[in-house]
């Protein structure tokens, strides 16, 4: 098996697309502002870690596949008996074949070593794909992520699913909003606000 490979664009893009200050808000704040941002969405359920975990397994999986659905990938939920650690298996949007490993595990038992070297040899070895996700609600010990960085493995924890459903949707809602310049005051209808594409700003003029 060759020790490194290419990651396919999407996932670098769902990996370029986490916010980096994250870290910086509190984590209720954070958690607040998620499920704003979620809670007229199909992905509501990712608003938070413990939302993740409060769906079913099979459950879990639908979310992620509707995940990556948004992003632009096709995405066919195969989880089951049986599966042989493809979870959800597609095409990114290039065009790429890849398949995804869900794993909805409680906070404190994370993705091991083993569980990851099964995963990284059926999916080169028998699925023979060329990109590779492993999504969990909990986290990857360390040999996990080494050996998920050797063979180009996306991963995904519990706080990057979240991050990445809610990045996912304003993405979408952006797509859908006004582009920016002068608008009627929706609290004045006599003057003019300015909304900059995303936001209603301060300025205002008659």
């Amino acid at each position: 098996m060759p020790n490194k490979r290419k990651k396919a664009s999407l996932f670098q893009i769902l990996l370029d697309a986490l916010v980096e200050n994250v870290s910086a808000k509190s984590a209720a704040k954070t958690k607040l502002e998620n499920q704003n941002y979620l809670s007229g969405s199909r992905l509501k359920s990712a608003s938070s870690v413990d939302s993740l975990l409060a769906l079913t397994p099979s459950e879990f999986e639908e979310t992620i596949a509707a995940i990556l659905r948004e992003r632009g990938a096709s995405a066919q939920v195969s989880g089951g008996s049986g599966d042989l650690t493809a979870d959800i298996t597609g095409t990114t949007k290039d065009g790429v074949p890849f398949i995804a490993q869900c794993k909805r595990y409680a906070v404190g038992h994370p993705v091991g070593s083993v569980e990851m070297q099964q995963f990284i040899g059926m999916g080169y070895v028998h699925h023979k794909v060329s990109s590779l996700a492993y999504f969990t609600t909990s986290s990857f010990t360390s040999p996990a992520k080494d050996l998920a960085r050797t063979h180009g493995v996306s991963l995904f924890d519990g706080a990057a699913i979240v991050q990445l459903a809610v990045e996912t949707v304003k993405a979408t809602n952006a797509s859908r909003l006004p582009p920016p310049g002068w608008y009627s005051d929706p609290a004045k209808t006599s003057s003019k606000r300015y909304w900059d594409g995303s936001t209603w700003t301060g300025r205002v003029r008659p």
